[in-house]
């Protein structure tokens, strides 16, 4: 027991990544760019200090600093105060849904485990984006990822006093957040979480019957008997200044965003040349029974990511008058301020807009996947190559949600002004409204999508007069 602190509240957690988490080492093996984090027995593992710097910051956005350092300390000089909040490992979970603690492992071949054993490690294929906003030459290199639907547990205990009941309040809304995100690329669909389990309990360790249950706990994550289901607490819906961008679209014909390896149909015997982008994920076939599959149609956040970015640059420069070969062209400042930059003079910012990918056969029961027949051109003649022939699947009319985050604060104190956030909503308008393609072969009348969305949270902070007479047009 922590002298000042006679009450400790304990919960224990299971985390599930709703996308694919990518939470690295930093450093590569000679093959792969990067690795994921992993425990001494091999398996990945979310390290405490990722999942604690993720809450304390949520703390300081919700709450404010006094708030933040009272719950995860701090260190001023020759002061400071110890964090009250202490938090385990990430254990992973094997497909019986339980978490893995022991370091020689009992089962080597269950079948989530045994592909992370053998390093057989997801990618997600990056390249580097130039001062041009366009691909730079030779910059390609790959993340590390865990697929989808993988789960985690986790131990969180907070001491305090009779009169800290509402500081776990806020830390249960804290852990219930939808905006919680974790490890690298959270601004391109990577790193959210979802939680799926949790037990809590609060212990008075001045009472001997708390006392000895709270030495009877254990130390493993799934001894869970001496404690209980949590009260209802509500989640906080957001952090302040984040608006939520809901969509519903539909694609108007058959879309295609490539890049994937596992064919889906077969065309005379044999596979298409271009293939939808597919993942392996986990997902629950019973219960208490999980299983990876491998062919699970993504449309990844980045395919949505860059066409918006790429819009939202064309009418920040229609808003503000930056034609082509203006003597003041610049970056893009709604680009720069809600999408991020990297810069050698200021190292960069993160941007302000969260995209999740789309699991698209979760939302289309019933896909209909095509394979069409293409000709490689001629780009001297005009005319068909000959032996060019090649053939791609596409995917047909289908409906794809979409929810788009906006922290319209980070982007303010990013440098963002009301013509870049009108710029933002006409690339958001575009997208609804037929006239921003997704994917490949938009010259060919694939990628086109309809539909509406509504803002729900914080609202894009504009209000009449702050655009120029175009923009208010």
């Amino acid at each position: 027991m922590r002298k000042p602190f006679p009450i400790v509240h304990v919960w224990r957690v299971v985390f599930e990544a709703a996308t694919p988490l990518s939470i690295t080492s930093g450093f590569g093996d000679g093959v792969d760019d990067s690795r994921v984090v992993l425990a001494p027995n091999g398996l990945p593992s979310m390290p405490a200090t990722a999942l604690a710097g993720v809450l304390r910051h949520a703390a300081r956005r919700h709450f404010g600093a006094a708030t933040e350092q009272q719950l995860f300390g701090f260190a001023s000089g020759d002061t400071g105060a110890v964090s009250r909040v202490e938090i385990s490992q990430g254990v992973l979970h094997d497909s019986r849904d339980q978490p893995v603690e022991s370091l020689m492992l009992q089962d080597r071949a269950d079948p989530l485990l045994q592909p992370l054993l053998e390093q057989l490690s997801q990618q997600r294929r990056r390249v580097r984006i130039g001062h041009r906003g366009t691909a730079e030459q030779g910059a390609h290199f790959d993340r590390a990822l865990l697929p989808a639907g993988h789960r985690f547990s986790v131990e969180i205990s907070l001491w305090g006093t009779d009169r800290d009941d509402q500081d776990a309040s806020m830390l249960m809304g804290l852990l219930r957040s939808p905006s919680l995100r974790l490890g690298g690329l959270t601004r391109s669909g990577l790193g959210r979480l979802t939680v799926q389990g949790l037990v809590e309990r609060r212990f008075d360790l001045r009472d001997p019957g708390d006392l000895a249950d709270y030495a009877k706990l254990g130390t493993t994550r799934a001894a869970v008997g001496l404690l209980h289901e949590p009260r209802i607490t509500p989640a906080l819906s957001a952090m302040p200044g984040l608006g939520l961008a809901c969509f519903d679209l539909v694609a108007e014909g058959p879309i295609r965003v490539g890049g994937g390896r596992t064919p889906l149909t077969r065309h005379g015997g044999k596979p298409a040349d271009d293939l939808p982008y597919t993942e392996p994920r986990v997902m629950a076939t019973g219960p208490g029974r999980r299983e990876l599959r491998h062919d699970c149609v993504v449309v990844p956040a980045t395919a949505i990511k860059g066409a918006l970015a790429h819009r939202t640059a064309f009418h920040d420069r229609r808003l503000r008058g930056l034609w082509a070969g203006s003597a003041k062209s610049q970056a893009s400042l709604a680009v720069t301020s809600y999408f991020g930059s990297v810069s050698s003079a200021t190292g960069g910012r993160a941007g302000a807009v969260f995209i999740d990918d789309i699991w698209v056969q979760d939302l289309n029961p019933k896909l209909e996947i095509g394979v069409a027949m293409h000709n490689s051109g001629d780009r001297f003649t005009g005319g068909v190559r000959a032996g060019a022939l090649y053939s791609a699947e596409n995917l047909y009319n289908p409906r794809l949600p979409l929810c788009i985050e906006v922290d319209f604060d980070a982007a303010r104190r990013s440098g963002a002004d009301p013509c870049a956030t009108q710029a933002l909503c006409c690339a958001f308008d575009d997208l609804a409204q037929g006239r921003l393609t997704i994917g490949a072969d938009a010259a060919s009348g694939l990628g086109y999508l309809q539909g509406r969305y509504h803002w729900s949270g914080a609202r894009p902070p504009l209000k009449r007069g702050d655009l120029t007479v175009e923009a208010a047009a």
